[in-house]
């Protein structure tokens, strides 16, 4: 048995994207042979909470959780009590914001580098250090975001000189919410330099894209995308609905809009003079930003749940970051949308990695916010289809998505590191 030592700041019972990709690693890691020690947050500054996501941490994982100081308290305090946690997926203010919102807006943006979660390193370090010094393990795993986890992974390998694997689930100095947000170039400099530092000193990058990966610094890198467990979509049947269900399942955050595609939605429901059309939206949605009669707004639900909507809908959503390098963009809520088996409409690049994925496993379309033709010729054509009573389903092979083959890859890569 080989050993890792995985350090991850986001773990159940935190919900949402962050958590799939590793949680389904270490579902199929030890068939590799692979033993498996994650150290991560006890209560960590979460945007959701998943407690059903519990139950998928394999018992055979050692788990190791280090108490971190948190800023949602204070994120509370300075907004005047209007909000409960720190943001996820913006840094931009708005003029009617309050100004102790603006005020730790400012500071996140000109003053921390590379993330606020990074208030947990001292603790995670403290932690590898102790399990690293009790015990010998053949590899060290750090992933993000937060990419300041990786700076604990830099320490490691200097003190211990154990191979290390960095994991990029999205780009570091130049992911979306800092290339929206207004900050200092010193900033950018300062991020620049330690990812520059992370790539090189690591044995081994991985990057969820191509185009991510051409994103990030010299370094040796491997492309490893996100994928699926088809284990629980062959467990969820699908049920044929009186309503053409249209779903999005997740958070709008900041780069990302479902206005253009609504207003081509009110015009295929007046001119088509139907009315069994609904448009469901499935997440932190208090403010309801969209107004609709077809709209039905629904809380955040637990992945399990959020799973059977995938696959109990005609058509899912996936709008896009604008920003530049949205090209490579590879969620981890695609890869589930196609599982589901569901055909997606997706907003972003026609040539960007989503799109091509899409195109690979025929499992959808990709047009831009502005292309209001290809939605009205893709809901027209989708809802002749269903009206009909024509299945609508994907069936093309998408075996090489599955969790199991993604780990397969994985279990290669760090092979081919112990080697060296």
């Amino acid at each position: 048995m080989k050993k890792m030592l995985l350090i991850t700041y986001y773990f159940p019972p935190a919900g949402g994207p962050a958590v799939q990709r590793w949680l389904r690693f270490l579902k199929y890691l030890p068939a590799h042979d692979w033993q498996i020690t994650v150290i991560t947050t006890e209560k960590g500054d979460y945007p959701f909470i998943d407690e059903s996501l519990l139950a998928e941490v394999p018992l055979n994982v050692k788990l190791i959780r280090t108490k971190t100081p948190t800023f949602g308290s204070l994120f509370h305090l300075f907004t005047g009590g209007k909000e409960k946690s720190i943001p996820y997926g913006s840094l931009n203010s708005n003029q009617s914001d309050a100004i102790g919102k603006k005020m730790l807006y400012w500071a996140r943006l000109n003053l921390v580098v590379p993330d606020a979660r990074m208030i947990w390193n001292k603790h995670a370090l403290r932690a590898a250090e102790q399990e690293l010094n009790s015990d010998n393990y053949d590899v060290i795993v750090t992933t993000g975001p937060p990419h300041s986890t990786h700076l604990v992974g830099l320490k490691l390998k200097k003190q211990f000189n154990i191979p290390w694997v960095t994991d990029f689930r999205d780009p570091w100095s130049k992911i979306f919410y800092m290339q929206l947000a207004k900050h200092s170039s010193m900033i950018t400099v300062a991020n620049e330099r330690l990812e520059t530092k992370v790539l090189a000193e690591a044995d081994l990058n991985l990057v969820v894209s191509k185009q991510i990966s051409e994103q990030l610094p010299e370094g040796r890198k491997e492309i490893l995308p996100n994928g699926f467990d088809a284990d629980k979509f062959e467990k969820i049947p699908y049920h044929i609905s009186t309503h053409f269900r249209i779903k999005f399942i997740g958070s709008i955050t900041q780069g990302q809009t479902l206005e253009p595609f609504i207003r081509a939605l009110e015009e295929f429901v007046k001119t088509q003079g139907v009315d069994d059309v609904e448009l469901e939206l499935t997440g932190d949605y208090e403010n309801r930003p969209y107004l609709a009669e077809f709209i039905n707004y629904k809380p955040f639900t637990p992945h399990k749940n959020a799973l059977d909507k995938m696959r109990n809908a005609e058509l899912l959503l996936l709008p896009i970051n604008t920003y530049t390098g949205s090209s490579g963009m590879l969620t981890t809520k695609l890869f589930e949308y196609i599982g589901s088996g569901t055909p997606i409409l997706c907003f972003g690049p026609s040539e960007g990695a989503a799109a091509q994925v899409l195109r690979d496993y025929g499992t959808g379309i990709t047009c831009s916010y502005t292309n209001h033709a290809v939605m009205l010729n893709y809901l027209e054509k989708l809802y002749t289809a269903w009206h009909e009573g024509t299945p609508i389903r994907n069936s093309k092979d998408t075996t090489p998505l599955h969790s199991s083959s993604q780990t397969a890859i994985l279990d290669k890569f760090l092979r081919e590191v112990l080697k060296d």
